[in-house]
């Protein structure tokens, strides 16, 4: 996080994944550290999704591809 942060312009990191159930233990010495290393560290929250993360990932790609095949691509059928 810090080596991303410290070349590009991040405003939010969010601890997520296997982080997640322990985001409340980790997320003040990441906030700490980063504070420390960084002129301008991102500010640090916990993902509120949980064990739920991947699944919801998925089913936002899917509905986005979805929505484009139904409502986009519509016009563009060959006759």
């Amino acid at each position: 996080m810090a080596s991303i942060s410290a070349v590009a312009d991040v405003a939010l990191a969010v601890l997520g994944g296997g982080f997640g159930p322990n985001g409340d233990l980790l997320i003040g010495p990441v906030r700490k550290h980063l504070a420390e290393w960084l002129p301008y560290p991102p500010r640090v929250e916990v993902s509120s999704l949980g064990e739920a993360a991947v699944l919801t990932g998925a089913l936002a790609v899917g509905l986005r591809s979805a929505l484009e095949n139904v409502f986009e691509r519509r016009g563009a059928v060959a006759v």
